[in-house]
């Protein structure tokens, strides 16, 4: 049984430092593009999960809600696709049927539905002529502050362009409080990486933070971990992160009765 202050199975583990610096992006209160990269396993959908419940903890909308299907950006992804993806987060639209599966060819028809108190909006400069940025940034608004998270980004080198010249930039103009977290596993288009404000690319666990919970965990245990078996596992979970909660979840089996 886990009490007060046990370690969790999904606990993001090693990761102290990214986490602090995003405390500090929400803290500022601007508008802010992230990005996490990774390679398979290295716990980047793990991380996103609990930036949203950090956001959710200061009073911000996530999109999606947690109990919302992820949003994805593919191959094929067109801004159309992923402005009707967020729009449908937002359950904007969905009730007149503006928003469908098939393609938009009228990306003005994207706005419809929104909030009638957004009639006054004035986009920003950057994206005059764009309406699907302007759409976009017009819906969000009504939602701030908010945390977007795309956990599955694999953008096509247009949409890339078009986020990192059109969006991000009109995002940044128009002062909103909304911060865009992007999850990738290959290498970021060099026009995305310029447009971020900050990249967090994870690599090895932090292997102090590492120890930390697997001593904690190990105090529980019976018989309790010894120094030299708590040294295996932190060097196992800090060079494969996608072992940690593997390894959590052996050893909980383990706790001592009533704990």
């Amino acid at each position: 049984m886990t009490t007060a202050g046990a370690p969790a199975a999904d606990d993001v583990v090693g990761r102290d430092d990214q986490l602090r610096s995003f405390e500090r992006i929400m803290a500022a209160g601007r508008p802010a593009v992230v990005l996490v990269t990774g390679h398979v396993g290295s716990g980047k959908s793990r991380f996103l999960r609990e930036l949203g419940t950090r956001a959710r903890a200061r009073g911000w909308r996530t999109v999606p809600a947690p109990e919302q299907p992820g949003l994805v950006v593919t191959r094929d992804a067109t801004p159309q696709s992923l402005a009707r993806q967020i729009l449908e987060a937002l359950a904007i639209g969905a009730a007149d049927g503006a928003i469908d599966a098939r393609p938009v060819r009228d990306a003005f028809a994207l706005s419809r539905g929104v909030a009638a108190s957004s009639a006054a909006f004035r986009p920003p400069a950057s994206v005059a002529g764009d309406e699907i940025a302007t759409t976009l940034i017009r819906a969000v608004r009504e939602v701030c502050p908010a945390l977007i998270g795309v956990d599955g980004f694999r953008p096509n080198a247009a949409l890339a362009r078009w986020l990192a010249d059109r969006l991000a930039p009109a995002i940044r103009e128009s002062g909103l409080p909304v911060v865009t977290v992007l999850t990738l596993e290959a290498e970021p288009p060099a026009d995305l990486l310029r447009s971020v404000d900050q990249h967090f690319a994870l690599g090895r666990l932090d292997e102090a933070a590492t120890e930390r919970h697997f001593r904690a965990l190990g105090d529980r245990l019976h018989p309790p971990m010894g120094d030299d078996e708590l040294r295996v596992y932190v060097r196992a979970a800090t060079a494969r992160p996608e072992l940690v909660h593997s390894l959590h979840r052996v050893l909980a089996l383990a706790e001592r009765p009533g704990r």
